[in-house]
């Protein structure tokens, strides 16, 4: 394990808080939202560690933790299946060696929250928090299956504060019974999300778009997405129109097969694989239509901030519906075959409306993050 930053922080008498991940430190998902958190709430009087079990892979993100003043540790694994293992003895070695007052555990995956919770109570740490983002299919195997379930279980009788991104999320890590949970929507900064044409003709023109309808996509390249179901839609519009590009922007360990994938099905061309990114307002700004159809998700930040940039969201109906508060969005069956997913996305090629903000929507709904970092505040506080 490896440490980053923030000097000798934890012995200033600050309240000690341990943030708790199953990722590396990417730009996507987990990574972001707890910045967006940080970034915009007062936490001089806390003393923040934050804790990936992979690698930093977007150095610019973890400068700007750096920069608030929070200490990265990282562990030593990569993305294959050592995680556990390497999460596990980080976590032992992490809250037996300071005395934190809370830890705060992310993620959807159960064996995380259980760590946390179990050396939470080893170590005598007071608050111990469960963050659900996302909800996941079912084990395959039963025995995976009920391991979960006994981590569950254990999960409800020892944290003392239950969080989650959506109802979905929380029934998901939960149950379906429990409703002992706070929903914490995951803001953003509603302001930088705001279509801004300057930007779109800059970044298009950088891009190579001009005069090309741009379909977009912001996620990790991991099976949640269904990149392969995102491939054979576009393919499936290149039949109709050749004026059109694939703009996808993220990392992952499934990047590199996909991208094989694209020349595999003759398309690589009409691609843009752009990576990981920390410019995702100014992207969407490019864009025509944002195309998520994911398997499962426990939100789907991307398409908030897709709404905030007035771009129509072609999304699977995995998305929750705590995710659709604007008229921006349009869910469609993983079961449609890929032709009607093609027609919806053609369709709106021919009805273009002028771009305008949501602002309103989104706030009254709840996505400011200025409202969420003030209620994790108040949780940590």
């Amino acid at each position: 394990m490896e440490r980053h930053g923030a000097g000798d922080a934890e012995i200033t008498g600050k309240k000690k808080i341990l943030i708790v991940t199953a990722c590396d430190l990417s730009g996507g998902g987990v990574p972001v939202f707890l910045y967006n958190m940080l970034s915009n709430m007062d936490i001089k009087e806390f003393c923040i560690h934050i804790y990936f079990p992979g690698k930093i892979v977007l150095q610019e993100l973890a400068d700007k933790f750096l920069e608030l003043g929070t200490a990265i540790y990282t562990g030593e694994c990569t993305e294959g299946e050592n995680v556990r293992e390497t999460a596990y003895k980080d976590l032992e070695c992490l809250t037996s060696l300071y005395k934190y007052d809370v830890i705060h555990s992310n993620s959807g995956k159960v064996w995380i929250n259980y760590y946390s919770c179990y050396f939470g109570i080893k170590n005598n740490i007071p608050v111990r928090i469960v963050h659900s983002h996302s909800a996941l299919l079912p084990r395959k195997k039963p025995e995976i299956q009920k391991q979960d379930d006994h981590y569950r279980q254990y999960i409800k009788e020892n944290a003392t504060a239950f969080l989650a991104c959506s109802v979905k999320a929380a029934e998901w890590l939960f149950g379906l019974g429990f409703q002992n949970y706070t929903i914490l929507k995951n803001g953003i900064d509603l302001e930088k999300y705001k279509f801004n044409m300057d930007t779109r003709e800059k970044y298009r023109q950088e891009l190579g778009l001009n005069n090309k309808f741009v379909i977009g996509h912001i996620g990790r390249f991991v099976e949640a997405k269904n990149h392969v179901f995102l491939l054979n839609i576009f393919k499936e519009i290149t039949i109709y129109d050749s004026n059109c590009i694939l703009l996808m922007a993220g990392g992952g360990e499934l990047l590199e097969n996909i991208e094989e994938k694209s020349k595999e099905m003759e398309i690589k061309d009409r691609c843009i694989f752009l990576g990981e990114r920390m410019d995702i307002p100014r992207l969407l700004c490019t864009m025509d239509i944002f195309v998520f159809p994911s398997l499962f998700e426990g939100l789907g930040i991307a398409v908030i901030e897709a709404q905030s940039n007035g771009l129509l969201c072609i999304t699977s109906e995995e998305i929750p519906e705590e995710a659709c508060v604007s008229d921006r969005v349009k869910r469609v069956s993983l079961e449609s075959p890929v032709k009607y997913w093609a027609e919806q996305i053609l369709k709106y090629k021919t009805i273009r409306k002028k771009r305008k903000t949501y602002y309103t929507e989104l706030n009254n709904a709840g996505y400011n993050v200025k409202n969420s970092a003030y209620q994790l505040w108040q949780i940590y506080k």
